[in-house]
């Protein structure tokens, strides 16, 4: 016996199947709209839905990055299989994926490189630099020996 979990949202109630079935859909790659669409609302209104309920917004966008990675997955079978007829059609077809997966997903399909340049703080290493220089010398002086033993006498 499995106990319902129901969510207001406006004056809907979402049964945790509602709710499952919604996260399938994103794990698919279906848009926001599609998903929203499966809970009977308009994509602003399931956008608030995640703003007043974080730990499905959380749960919705692991799915989410699943269903990027299945379109992305599935570029290479729409050309194996020959899924069209036109060379063209299906150029633009790709195109249009990478573009969308790059733009909804940048951190993995992005094409850009963020490149961090890290400097040194100069000042800090000069004051440390200038730190280690004021260090006192403590080892002992070594007195030279005297002694009255001249060796440019013993020389001649």
């Amino acid at each position: 016996m499995s106990v319902k979990k129901e969510i207001l949202v406006a004056n809907r109630t979402f049964t945790e199947h509602e709710l499952d079935a919604a996260l399938e859909l994103a794990s698919s790659g279906a848009n926001t709209a599609t998903v929203a669409g499966s809970l009977g609302l308009n994509t602003y209104g399931f956008l608030k839905y995640c703003e007043k309920h974080p730990n499905f917004a959380r749960l919705f966008q692991q799915h989410r990055e699943v269903g990027f990675l299945s379109r992305a997955e599935s570029l290479p079978d729409a050309i194996k299989f020959g899924v069209f007829n036109d060379s063209n059609h299906l150029r633009v077809f790709v195109d249009t994926e990478k573009w969308l997966l790059s733009k909804l997903h940048q951190k993995v399909f992005g094409d850009k490189q963020t490149v961090v340049h890290e400097y040194p703080d100069v000042q800090s290493a000069l004051n440390d630099a200038r730190a280690r220089s004021k260090t006192i010398d403590v080892t002992p002086q070594v007195k030279p020996i005297s002694g009255s033993h001249d060796t440019s006498a013993d020389s001649e």
